[in-house]
């Protein structure tokens, strides 16, 4: 009895400490403007030696090459900023093609990320994150 109690205890406590993994793609993206032919598809995240790391597949569904334009906001358990602003990292998805991605977190306070996408081809004219 007392080793299903402690049994019970480690699962709680290991799923309590766990970093908010569980949500969809898309409460984990903002896309700046309407990006037309990039997205986000799909996300992994783990801890390893308590960095969190991050797995993110960014698909083109045009046929022509496009560029497009990531960053990482880095949280901590409590949706707050651990991390000065990042930089935004070019990154060319070839024509019907997947990029992969693999980002480390900066500091082990990170336990959460938000990503933030853009892409020179948007909707409506408007421009990637060099025109910001």
């Amino acid at each position: 009895m007392i080793r299903r109690v402690l049994l019970v205890l480690a699962l709680l406590a290991a799923t309590l400490s766990q970093p908010a993994f569980a949500q969809t793609i898309a409460s984990k993206v903002d896309y700046v403007g309407t990006v037309r032919f990039l997205s986000v598809t799909g996300l992994k995240a783990k801890d390893v030696n308590g960095l969190l790391n991050l797995y993110i597949e960014i698909t083109n569904s045009d046929w022509d090459d496009q560029e497009g334009y990531y960053r990482i906001a880095w949280l901590d358990e409590s949706g707050f900023p651990v991390w000065r602003d990042e930089a935004w990292k070019p990154i060319l998805v070839h024509g019907g093609q997947i990029a992969k991605v693999l980002v480390n977190a900066p500091t082990p306070k990170a336990r959460d990320f938000k990503i933030e996408v853009s892409a020179d081809a948007n909707w409506f004219g408007s421009t990637g994150p060099a025109s910001e």
